[in-house]
């Protein structure tokens, strides 16, 4: 009878894992990356983030690195310089805005940054615009 009674406890609890990073749902981070607390699409809509898992992943990834879907900025992609400039920005307890918009990180949007930038915001204008904004 106690092996019945744990069965739905174990299913609950490996559910809960893998919806939130463990078990295998998301890579881990990529190495220099940060958690900002901000979400690549510019959304915490639970559809607009499938959306864009599902239909603009790459183009994401370009943008904010690897770990995106984690709310993890930087360590690759085309933006890693100015998503390592913020990270570091933000670990001397910088104001995220303050951070993105100083001298010293805006100076790493170079052209493949500026590239990516356009090709993630143009991806969820065409493919989640009924989710995201």
């Amino acid at each position: 009878m106690r092996r019945s009674s744990a069965a739905p406890v174990l299913a609950a609890l490996i559910a809960l894992m893998s919806t939130c990073g463990g078990g295998g749902g998301q890579p881990p981070p990529p190495s220099g990356s940060c958690k900002t607390g901000g979400t690549a699409t510019g959304s915490y809509s639970a559809p607009c983030n499938q959306c864009a898992l599902e239909s603009c992943n790459a183009e994401l990834v370009e943008k904010s690195g690897s770990g995106w879907a984690s709310q993890y900025f930087g360590g690759d992609g085309a933006c890693k310089a100015f998503n390592g400039c913020l990270c570091q920005c933000l670990a001397a307890a910088g104001n995220p805005a303050t951070c993105a918009l100083s001298t010293a990180c805006l100076a790493m949007v170079d052209a493949p940054c500026q590239a990516a930038l356009q090709a993630a915001q143009q991806c969820l204008a065409q493919r989640c615009r009924d989710t995201c904004r």
